[in-house]
C-alpha cells in the first residue's frame, strides 16, 4: 500500500471515529437532556448553540486558510515562515474571540428585538449569552492548537482528544441534569472544558510541531496571505452555515423555541448525511495541499475518483435508510409525539442533506487545489435558492 494510500485510510479511520463517537453519546442522552430540561428551555439551548455556531463565521475563512498554510510550510520544512504565520494567527484568533465574546454579552438585548418573548424574559438569558461568549473567546484561543494535528494528518491526536472531551461533556450533562439544574449550569459546564480542552491541545499541538506555542506577532504579508485564500472559503462557508442554520433563527421568531425542539432533532439527524461525507473527505485536504505542492496532478485525480465513488455510496446507504425508517426513528428514540411532529421534517431533510452530501469531496478538493472561487459561487446560489 502506498504511503498516501495508508496515510488517508488512518486518518478516515480516526476522523469517521471522532464523528461516531459523539453520535453514540446523544442517542443515549438527548432523550434525557430534552425530557430534562423540557421541550421548551431545550429549544432555546439550540437556539443559543446555533448563534455560536454562526460566530464562527467571524473567522472570515482562516480557520481553514490556517490548515492549509501550516500543511505548505511544515511540507516545504520553512521553520521561519511557519512561526510568522502561526503567531499571527494566533493574534487574530484572539481579536475574533474578543469580538464574538462582546457580541454575546450584548446578545440580550439584540436578541429581544428579534426574539420571541418567550425566550427574551428567560431570567438567565443574559447569564447564558455572558458565558456563551466566554467559550467562544476560549475556542477562539484554542483554535491554532485544534487545527495543527489535522494540518500535520495526524488525526489519531485530535480524535483521541475529542472522544474524552465528548465523553466527559456528555457524563456532566446528564448529572447536571439529573440533579435539577438548568441552562446556566450547562453552560458554565461548557465553559470549564473548553479552558481543559485549551491547555490539553496546546500541550499536545506543541509536542507535535515544538513551534507551536500562545505567542502573539504581527505579520502582514502572512495575513493577508491568509485572508486572500480564507475570504473565498468565507463566502462558501457562510453559504453552508445558512443552508445549516437559518432554519434555526427563523422557526423561534414566528413558532416559539418549543417548535425548534421539534425541528432540529430531525435536523441533528438528516445532517449525519453530509457529515460523515464532509468527515470523510475532510482528511483529502491537507493530503491535497501536500499532492499539490509537489505538483503531482496524477495522484490527486486517483484520490478524488476513488473518494467520491465511495462517498457517494455511504451518503446514499445513509440517506435512504433514514427515509424508509423515519417514523420508527422518531418513535423509538423519543416518543409518539415526536414521531407525529417530525417525521415528515426528517424525511425532506434527509433528502435535502443528500444534496449537500455530495458536494464535500469536491469542496475539499477546490479548496486544497487554491481554487476556492469556483466552490463560493456555487455556495452562494444554493444558500440564495
Amino acid at each position: 500500500m502506498e504511503p498516501n494510500a495508508f496515510t488517508t485510510l488512518k486518518n478516515s479511520f480516526y476522523n469517521i471515529l471522532g464523528y461516531t463517537w459523539p453520535i453514540i453519546f446523544s442517542i443515549f442522552i438527548t432523550p434525557f437532556i430534552v425530557f430534562g430540561l423540557g421541550v421548551k428551555d431545550y429549544g432555546i439551548y439550540i437556539f443559543i448553540n446555533t448563534i455560536l455556531s454562526l460566530m464562527g463565521l467571524l473567522d472570515l475563512g482562516l480557520a481553514t486558510a490556517t490548515v492549509k498554510h501550516i500543511a505548505e510550510y511544515h511540507s516545504r520544512q520553512e521553520e521561519g515562515n511557519l512561526k510568522r504565520f502561526l503567531y499571527s494567527m494566533n493574534s487574530i484568533f484572539l481579536i475574533i474571540g474578543l469580538i464574538g465574546f462582546l457580541l454575546l454579552f450584548t446578545a440580550n438585548y439584540w436578541v429581544g428585538f428579534f426574539y420571541l418573548n418567550q425566550a427574551a424574559n428567560y431570567p438567565d438569558l443574559q447569564i447564558i449569552f455572558t458565558l456563551a461568549g466566554a467559550i467562544f473567546l476560549i475556542s477562539s484561543l484554542s483554535g491554532i492548537f485544534t487545527i495543527t494535528p489535522n494540518a500535520l494528518q495526524r488525526y489519531d491526536v485530535s480524535t483521541k482528544i475529542g472522544i474524552v472531551y465528548t465523553t466527559i461533556t456528555s457524563l456532566g450533562l446528564v448529572l447536571i441534569v439529573w440533579f435539577g439544574y438548568k441552562l446556566p449550569a450547562i453552560f458554565l459546564w461548557q465553559l470549564v472544558l473548553a479552558i481543559a480542552n485549551l491547555f490539553t491541545s496546546l500541550y499536545f499541538s506543541h509536542k507535535l510541531l515544538p513551534v507551536v506555542k500562545l505567542s502573539f506577532v504581527w505579520d502582514w504579508p502572512e495575513i493577508i496571505k491568509a485572508y486572500k485564500f480564507g475570504l473565498m472559503v468565507f463566502l462558501s462557508n457562510m453559504s453552508g452555515s445558512l443552508l445549516t442554520y437559518l432554519d434555526r433563527l427563523i422557526i423561534p421568531i414566528f413558532l416559539g423555541p418549543s417548535q425548534l425542539t421539534y425541528y432540529s432533532l430531525p435536523g441533528n439527524i438528516a445532517t449525519k448525511v453530509p457529515g460523515v461525507s464532509n468527515n470523510l473527505s475532510g482528511v483529502i485536504f491537507p493530503i491535497t495541499v501536500g499532492l499539490n505542492s509537489t505538483n503531482n496532478q496524477e495522484k490527486i485525480q486517483k484520490l478524488y475518483q476513488r473518494s467520491f465513488r465511495l462517498l457517494l455510496i455511504i451518503s446514499c446507504a445513509i440517506c435512504f435508510s433514514i427515509v424508509f425508517l423515519a417514523d420508527k426513528i422518531m418513535l423509538n428514540w423519543l416518543n409518539a409525539d415526536f414521531a407525529k411532529q417530525s417525521t415528515n421534517v426528517l424525511i425532506i431533510l434527509a433528502l435535502t442533506n443528500l444534496l449537500l452530501a455530495m458536494s464535500g469531496p469536491l469542496a475539499n478538493f477546490l479548496l486544497a487545489l487554491n481554487r476556492p472561487k469556483f466552490l463560493a459561487i456555487i455556495n452562494v446560489l444554493m444558500a440564495l435558492i
